[in-house]
């Protein structure tokens, strides 16, 4: 039976499709919330700025 599974999933190629969706998932996610997105990075950044300033004194 996991003999017949594992020539499943190569044949019909699961992982690479998998991967696939899974990556246009992630991409249209990403491209919706960009805005948002952006947000969270800018902050991040600043925080990093803070941290480093601390660091150099």
């Amino acid at each position: 039976m996991a003999t017949a599974d594992a020539a499943c999933r190569h044949e019909h190629n699961v992982v690479g499709v998998w991967y696939a969706v899974d990556h246009a998932h992630q991409e249209r996610a990403v491209a919706e919330n960009a805005a948002a997105l952006a947000d969270v990075k800018a902050g991040l950044e600043s925080k990093m700025r803070a941290a480093q300033r601390v660091l150099d004194e």
